[in-house]
Protein backbone atom coordinates (compact mmCIF):
# COMPACT_ATOMS: atom_id res chain seq x y z
CA UNK A 1 0.00 0.00 0.00
CA UNK A 2 1.64 3.26 -1.79
CA UNK A 3 1.34 6.77 -0.40
CA UNK A 4 -0.59 8.76 -2.51
CA UNK A 5 1.39 10.84 -5.40
CA UNK A 6 0.12 14.60 -4.71
CA UNK A 7 -1.52 15.90 -7.92
CA UNK A 8 -1.79 19.15 -6.47
CA UNK A 9 0.96 20.18 -3.83
CA UNK A 10 -0.41 23.73 -4.00
CA UNK A 11 -4.32 22.09 -2.53
CA UNK A 12 -1.98 19.75 -0.34
CA UNK A 13 -0.08 22.92 0.94
CA UNK A 14 -2.47 25.80 1.46
CA UNK A 15 -5.01 22.66 3.20
CA UNK A 16 -3.04 20.19 5.60
CA UNK A 17 -3.32 23.07 8.23
CA UNK A 18 -7.30 21.93 8.46
CA UNK A 19 -6.42 18.63 9.57
CA UNK A 20 -4.99 17.12 13.00
CA UNK A 21 -4.21 13.70 10.51
CA UNK A 22 -4.20 13.54 6.19
CA UNK A 23 -3.01 10.37 5.44
CA UNK A 24 -4.07 9.40 1.69
CA UNK A 25 -3.23 5.82 0.18
CA UNK A 26 -3.50 4.40 -3.31
CA UNK A 27 -4.60 0.76 -3.32
CA UNK A 28 -4.43 -2.01 -5.82
CA UNK A 29 -8.24 -2.87 -5.70
CA UNK A 30 -10.95 -0.53 -5.36
CA UNK A 31 -12.43 -0.60 -1.15
CA UNK A 32 -15.71 0.00 -1.79
CA UNK A 33 -16.84 -0.11 2.76
CA UNK A 34 -14.34 0.51 5.50
CA UNK A 35 -15.45 -0.52 8.78
CA UNK A 36 -13.06 -0.40 11.87
CA UNK A 37 -13.30 -3.53 13.76
CA UNK A 38 -11.30 -2.46 16.77
CA UNK A 39 -9.06 0.15 17.75
CA UNK A 40 -6.02 -0.89 15.87
CA UNK A 41 -7.56 -3.12 12.95
CA UNK A 42 -9.92 -1.76 9.83
CA UNK A 43 -11.26 -3.84 7.38
CA UNK A 44 -12.29 -3.28 3.52
CA UNK A 45 -14.32 -4.75 1.52
CA UNK A 46 -12.70 -4.24 -1.97
CA UNK A 47 -13.35 -4.98 -5.42
CA UNK A 48 -10.47 -5.70 -8.64
CA UNK A 49 -10.22 -4.37 -11.85
CA UNK A 50 -10.95 -8.10 -12.87
CA UNK A 51 -14.39 -7.75 -10.83
CA UNK A 52 -13.20 -9.68 -8.13
CA UNK A 53 -14.66 -9.22 -4.54
CA UNK A 54 -11.83 -9.47 -1.29
CA UNK A 55 -12.26 -8.74 2.50
CA UNK A 56 -9.15 -7.56 3.67
CA UNK A 57 -7.42 -6.61 7.07
CA UNK A 58 -5.20 -3.56 7.82
CA UNK A 59 -3.91 -2.18 10.90
CA UNK A 60 -4.39 1.17 11.61
CA UNK A 61 -0.91 3.44 11.32
CA UNK A 62 0.43 3.68 14.66
CA UNK A 63 0.61 7.59 14.19
CA UNK A 64 -2.92 7.77 13.89
CA UNK A 65 -3.69 6.52 17.16
CA UNK A 66 -1.05 9.15 18.73
CA UNK A 67 -2.97 11.71 21.09
CA UNK A 68 0.76 13.60 22.22
CA UNK A 69 1.68 16.28 18.99
CA UNK A 70 5.40 15.45 19.89
CA UNK A 71 4.40 11.67 19.33
CA UNK A 72 2.94 11.90 16.66
CA UNK A 73 5.53 13.87 14.89
CA UNK A 74 8.34 11.42 15.65
CA UNK A 75 6.37 8.50 14.71
CA UNK A 76 7.35 7.03 11.04
CA UNK A 77 4.42 3.95 10.87
CA UNK A 78 2.26 6.31 8.88
CA UNK A 79 1.26 3.27 6.33
CA UNK A 80 -1.68 0.88 6.53
CA UNK A 81 -0.47 -2.70 6.72
CA UNK A 82 -2.36 -5.47 5.12
CA UNK A 83 -1.88 -8.62 7.29
CA UNK A 84 -4.84 -10.62 6.11
CA UNK A 85 -7.86 -11.57 4.31
CA UNK A 86 -10.56 -13.85 2.19
CA UNK A 87 -11.53 -14.25 -1.38
CA UNK A 88 -15.36 -13.78 -1.94
CA UNK A 89 -16.93 -15.09 -4.59
CA UNK A 90 -20.04 -12.04 -4.10
CA UNK A 91 -20.18 -8.58 -3.54
CA UNK A 92 -20.26 -7.03 0.21
CA UNK A 93 -23.45 -5.09 0.83
CA UNK A 94 -23.16 -4.23 4.57
CA UNK A 95 -20.62 -5.03 6.86
CA UNK A 96 -21.72 -5.42 10.66
CA UNK A 97 -19.18 -5.62 14.01
CA UNK A 98 -20.92 -8.12 16.61
CA UNK A 99 -20.20 -6.03 20.06
CA UNK A 100 -17.04 -8.86 21.13
CA UNK A 101 -14.02 -7.81 22.68
CA UNK A 102 -11.32 -6.62 20.76
CA UNK A 103 -8.94 -9.19 20.93
CA UNK A 104 -11.32 -11.53 18.53
CA UNK A 105 -13.30 -9.05 17.16
CA UNK A 106 -16.37 -10.83 14.76
CA UNK A 107 -18.03 -9.24 12.21
CA UNK A 108 -21.38 -10.35 10.25
CA UNK A 109 -21.65 -9.56 5.82
CA UNK A 110 -24.79 -9.21 3.91
CA UNK A 111 -23.66 -10.57 0.65
CA UNK A 112 -25.69 -9.95 -2.93
CA UNK A 113 -27.47 -12.68 -3.93
CA UNK A 114 -26.80 -14.76 -0.98
CA UNK A 115 -29.71 -15.52 1.68
CA UNK A 116 -28.75 -15.07 4.95
CA UNK A 117 -25.79 -13.69 6.80
CA UNK A 118 -22.25 -14.93 6.42
CA UNK A 119 -20.22 -14.83 10.12
CA UNK A 120 -16.42 -14.04 10.19
CA UNK A 121 -14.12 -13.83 13.30
CA UNK A 122 -10.37 -14.04 13.36
CA UNK A 123 -8.77 -16.54 14.61
CA UNK A 124 -5.44 -16.24 17.20
CA UNK A 125 -3.56 -15.37 14.29
CA UNK A 126 -5.36 -12.65 13.31
CA UNK A 127 -6.49 -14.46 9.86
CA UNK A 128 -9.74 -14.22 8.83
CA UNK A 129 -12.50 -17.58 9.17
CA UNK A 130 -15.92 -18.04 8.01
CA UNK A 131 -17.23 -19.68 11.10
CA UNK A 132 -21.15 -19.94 9.35
CA UNK A 133 -23.95 -18.63 7.47
CA UNK A 134 -27.14 -17.38 9.88
CA UNK A 135 -30.47 -17.66 8.59
CA UNK A 136 -29.11 -19.28 6.24
CA UNK A 137 -32.69 -19.94 3.60
CA UNK A 138 -33.46 -16.14 5.00
CA UNK A 139 -33.60 -13.10 2.33
CA UNK A 140 -32.43 -10.17 3.92
CA UNK A 141 -32.09 -6.42 2.82
CA UNK A 142 -30.69 -4.95 5.45
CA UNK A 143 -29.62 -5.08 9.37
CA UNK A 144 -28.41 -4.20 12.44
CA UNK A 145 -26.51 -5.63 15.49
CA UNK A 146 -26.86 -4.72 19.09
CA UNK A 147 -25.22 -6.64 21.72
CA UNK A 148 -26.80 -10.58 22.03
CA UNK A 149 -29.95 -9.25 19.45
CA UNK A 150 -29.98 -9.06 15.99
CA UNK A 151 -33.22 -7.22 13.99
CA UNK A 152 -33.03 -7.29 9.49
CA UNK A 153 -35.77 -6.58 7.10
CA UNK A 154 -37.53 -9.33 5.77
CA UNK A 155 -40.13 -8.35 2.87
CA UNK A 156 -42.21 -6.24 4.90
CA UNK A 157 -41.17 -7.04 7.96
CA UNK A 158 -38.66 -6.24 10.64
CA UNK A 159 -37.71 -9.31 12.46
CA UNK A 160 -35.70 -9.34 16.22
CA UNK A 161 -34.04 -12.77 17.12
CA UNK A 162 -31.66 -14.04 19.33
CA UNK A 163 -27.93 -13.78 17.64
CA UNK A 164 -26.56 -16.57 19.14
CA UNK A 165 -29.70 -19.15 19.00
CA UNK A 166 -30.99 -16.96 16.19
CA UNK A 167 -34.44 -18.26 18.01
CA UNK A 168 -37.41 -14.88 16.93
CA UNK A 169 -38.20 -12.70 19.79
CA UNK A 170 -40.04 -9.82 17.76
CA UNK A 171 -41.62 -9.31 14.22
CA UNK A 172 -43.16 -5.78 13.17
CA UNK A 173 -45.29 -5.81 9.98
CA UNK A 174 -45.83 -3.80 7.32
CA UNK A 175 -42.85 -1.44 6.89
CA UNK A 176 -41.83 -1.63 3.50
CA UNK A 177 -38.81 -1.47 1.43
CA UNK A 178 -36.35 -0.40 4.27
CA UNK A 179 -33.35 1.06 3.78
CA UNK A 180 -31.69 0.70 6.91
CA UNK A 181 -32.91 -0.52 10.65
CA UNK A 182 -30.96 -0.16 13.73
CA UNK A 183 -31.51 -0.72 17.70
CA UNK A 184 -31.52 2.73 19.20
CA UNK A 185 -31.96 1.09 23.03
CA UNK A 186 -32.33 -2.42 23.88
CA UNK A 187 -35.77 -2.30 22.98
CA UNK A 188 -36.26 0.58 20.79
CA UNK A 189 -35.87 -0.14 16.48
CA UNK A 190 -35.42 3.12 13.79
CA UNK A 191 -36.01 2.32 10.16
CA UNK A 192 -35.86 4.25 7.34
CA UNK A 193 -38.11 3.70 3.71
CA UNK A 194 -35.91 3.94 1.18
CA UNK A 195 -38.04 5.60 -1.15
CA UNK A 196 -40.43 8.63 1.25
CA UNK A 197 -37.52 8.89 3.95
CA UNK A 198 -39.91 8.28 6.46
CA UNK A 199 -38.01 7.38 9.60
CA UNK A 200 -39.75 5.39 11.79
CA UNK A 201 -39.82 4.26 15.95
CA UNK A 202 -41.01 0.88 17.40
CA UNK A 203 -41.21 0.31 21.24
CA UNK A 204 -40.66 -3.15 21.12
CA UNK A 205 -42.25 -4.06 24.91
CA UNK A 206 -45.49 -1.23 24.20
CA UNK A 207 -45.65 -1.94 20.53
CA UNK A 208 -46.17 1.69 19.92
CA UNK A 209 -45.45 3.36 16.80
CA UNK A 210 -44.27 6.85 15.78
CA UNK A 211 -42.71 8.30 13.04
CA UNK A 212 -40.62 11.47 12.32
CA UNK A 213 -42.48 14.07 10.19
CA UNK A 214 -41.43 13.73 6.44
CA UNK A 215 -39.34 15.95 4.52
CA UNK A 216 -39.55 14.38 0.75
CA UNK A 217 -37.72 15.54 -1.64
CA UNK A 218 -39.75 16.57 -4.77
CA UNK A 219 -37.25 14.53 -6.69
CA UNK A 220 -39.47 11.17 -6.70
CA UNK A 221 -36.40 9.02 -7.70
CA UNK A 222 -34.66 10.43 -4.35
CA UNK A 223 -33.31 7.49 -2.42
CA UNK A 224 -32.74 7.73 1.18
CA UNK A 225 -31.10 6.45 4.09
CA UNK A 226 -30.45 7.57 8.12
CA UNK A 227 -28.11 7.54 11.19
CA UNK A 228 -29.11 7.91 14.74
CA UNK A 229 -27.12 9.20 17.36
CA UNK A 230 -28.66 10.00 20.99
CA UNK A 231 -31.79 12.26 20.32
CA UNK A 232 -30.12 13.29 16.88
CA UNK A 233 -31.30 11.98 13.78
CA UNK A 234 -30.27 12.47 10.21
CA UNK A 235 -31.80 11.28 6.69
CA UNK A 236 -30.20 11.93 3.85
CA UNK A 237 -31.25 11.55 0.18
CA UNK A 238 -29.57 10.35 -3.24
CA UNK A 239 -30.52 14.25 -4.75
CA UNK A 240 -28.51 16.27 -1.81
CA UNK A 241 -31.25 16.80 0.86
CA UNK A 242 -29.81 16.25 4.53
CA UNK A 243 -32.37 16.36 7.34
CA UNK A 244 -31.93 16.74 11.05
CA UNK A 245 -34.44 15.73 13.76
CA UNK A 246 -35.24 15.84 17.12
CA UNK A 247 -35.91 12.28 18.55
CA UNK A 248 -37.25 13.34 21.50
CA UNK A 249 -40.19 16.06 19.91
CA UNK A 250 -39.86 13.72 16.54
CA UNK A 251 -39.73 17.18 14.61
CA UNK A 252 -37.15 18.92 12.58
CA UNK A 253 -34.27 20.60 13.81
CA UNK A 254 -32.71 22.09 10.39
CA UNK A 255 -31.94 21.13 6.67
CA UNK A 256 -29.93 21.66 4.11
CA UNK A 257 -29.04 20.81 0.33
CA UNK A 258 -25.68 19.25 -0.86
CA UNK A 259 -24.97 19.69 -5.12
CA UNK A 260 -23.73 16.57 -6.87
CA UNK A 261 -25.26 13.82 -5.35
CA UNK A 262 -24.37 10.36 -7.30
CA UNK A 263 -26.13 8.10 -5.26
CA UNK A 264 -27.87 7.07 -1.81
CA UNK A 265 -25.52 8.44 0.82
CA UNK A 266 -23.47 6.77 3.50
CA UNK A 267 -24.43 8.63 7.08
CA UNK A 268 -22.77 8.25 10.13
CA UNK A 269 -22.74 10.37 13.35
CA UNK A 270 -20.21 11.22 16.16
CA UNK A 271 -20.63 13.62 19.08
CA UNK A 272 -23.06 15.98 16.51
CA UNK A 273 -21.15 16.02 13.42
CA UNK A 274 -22.40 14.07 10.75
CA UNK A 275 -20.90 12.77 7.66
CA UNK A 276 -22.47 12.72 4.54
CA UNK A 277 -20.52 10.71 1.65
CA UNK A 278 -22.35 9.89 -1.98
CA UNK A 279 -19.98 9.98 -5.23
CA UNK A 280 -19.86 13.79 -5.27
CA UNK A 281 -16.17 13.70 -4.97
CA UNK A 282 -16.17 15.63 -1.58
CA UNK A 283 -17.59 14.68 1.53
CA UNK A 284 -18.98 17.40 3.69
CA UNK A 285 -19.34 17.29 7.39
CA UNK A 286 -22.69 18.48 9.16
CA UNK A 287 -23.51 19.88 13.13
CA UNK A 288 -27.88 20.88 12.88
CA UNK A 289 -26.26 24.13 12.77
CA UNK A 290 -25.07 24.15 9.32
CA UNK A 291 -21.80 22.38 7.32
CA UNK A 292 -18.86 22.47 9.32
CA UNK A 293 -16.08 21.04 7.11
CA UNK A 294 -15.41 19.47 3.54
CA UNK A 295 -12.76 16.61 2.51
CA UNK A 296 -11.76 17.31 -0.73
CA UNK A 297 -8.80 15.05 -0.76
CA UNK A 298 -10.21 12.21 -2.94
CA UNK A 299 -10.88 15.45 -5.90
CA UNK A 300 -7.59 16.79 -5.36
CA UNK A 301 -5.58 13.76 -5.65
CA UNK A 302 -7.30 11.91 -8.18
CA UNK A 303 -5.18 10.53 -11.21
CA UNK A 304 -8.63 10.32 -13.34
CA UNK A 305 -11.14 13.22 -14.95
CA UNK A 306 -13.55 11.98 -12.47
CA UNK A 307 -13.73 10.55 -8.58
CA UNK A 308 -16.59 8.49 -7.10
CA UNK A 309 -16.40 8.79 -3.32
CA UNK A 310 -18.07 4.91 -2.11
CA UNK A 311 -17.79 5.03 1.51
CA UNK A 312 -16.99 7.27 4.68
CA UNK A 313 -17.46 6.39 8.33
CA UNK A 314 -16.00 7.85 11.95
CA UNK A 315 -13.05 5.74 13.85
CA UNK A 316 -15.85 5.74 16.86
CA UNK A 317 -12.87 4.55 18.98
CA UNK A 318 -10.69 7.55 18.21
CA UNK A 319 -12.51 10.81 18.62
CA UNK A 320 -12.15 13.00 14.97
CA UNK A 321 -10.86 10.40 12.83
CA UNK A 322 -12.40 9.44 9.63
CA UNK A 323 -11.86 7.14 6.61
CA UNK A 324 -12.62 7.46 3.08
CA UNK A 325 -12.49 5.86 0.04
CA UNK A 326 -13.05 6.28 -3.53
CA UNK A 327 -13.97 4.33 -7.04
CA UNK A 328 -9.80 5.43 -7.98
CA UNK A 329 -8.58 3.27 -5.28
CA UNK A 330 -7.75 6.09 -2.66
CA UNK A 331 -8.21 5.96 1.10
CA UNK A 332 -7.81 7.92 3.01
CA UNK A 333 -7.62 8.85 6.89
CA UNK A 334 -7.78 12.06 7.88
CA UNK A 335 -8.75 14.25 11.32
CA UNK A 336 -10.71 17.48 10.64
CA UNK A 337 -9.68 20.41 12.87
CA UNK A 338 -13.19 21.82 12.96
CA UNK A 339 -11.66 25.25 14.85
CA UNK A 340 -9.95 26.10 11.63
Amino acid sequence: MDSFEDDNEDWFYNTISRYGHLLMYDLLSVPYIVTPLSKRIVLMATKSTEGRHSLVLTQVPRKLLMHSVEESGRCKHRDFSIFGGINLEEEVLEVRRSQTSDENPRFFCLLKGKPGLTCYSLDNNEQVESNSTFFENTNISTFGIDNQKIVFANGTSLIVSNLESQNFMHKVDDVPDVSKVVFKSEHILLSCNKYTGQVSLYDLRSGDYKQLSTHRSPDQSATYTFACESDLIVNANSVGAINCFDLRTMGLISKFQEEGFMRTPVVDIQKNKVIVCSGSGSIPLYSPNGKIFEHEGHIKNSVGDRVCTLFAAWHHDESDLIFSCADDGSLHAWEPLFDK
